[in-house]
């Protein structure tokens, strides 16, 4: 996963007002927000990390409004036959470039490490489409 943070900050995060006040409808889905921006920009999160911490179906339903509000975004791929997560978070909800850029970025680094993604598809819910020519 990859996170990003609009402002940078090194013992503290931020949240706009209009994130807190207006966006997002539940506490849970808040939360969930404030604690994935405090984790480190290069930290790789899994739900299961996420479902280990807190309850299943408290960050079930948070990260559903987060991915639904652009916050979280991300992809499938199957690798050496295993199914893959790639997520990117957002302190603001994504832009499809962002998600574009992460989806080539991520595959260009796979193909580096001589791993080939195959089967490409956005997760549950993505509030962007991956077409099949790409």
């Amino acid at each position: 996963m990859s996170i990003i943070k609009r402002k940078n900050q090194t013992n503290y995060f931020i949240l706009s007002n209009n994130t807190v006040q207006n966006d997002l409808e539940s506490l849970g889905a808040i939360g969930l927000l404030a604690y994935i921006v405090s984790l480190p920009p290069d930290f790789t999160l899994y739900k299961t990390f996420l479902f280990e911490k807190f309850k299943r179906a408290a960050v079930t339903h948070a990260w559903n409004e987060l991915v639904a509000k652009k916050y979280i975004c991300g992809f499938i791929a199957y690798i050496e036959r295993r199914k893959t997560y790639f997520y990117l978070a957002s302190d603001q909800p994504l832009r499809k470039e962002e998600f574009y850029d992460f989806l080539e970025s991520t595959c260009s680094e796979q193909l580096e490490r001589d791993l080939t993604p195959k089967s490409i598809k956005e997760i549950p819910n993505n509030a962007y489409t991956i077409s099949t020519d790409e």
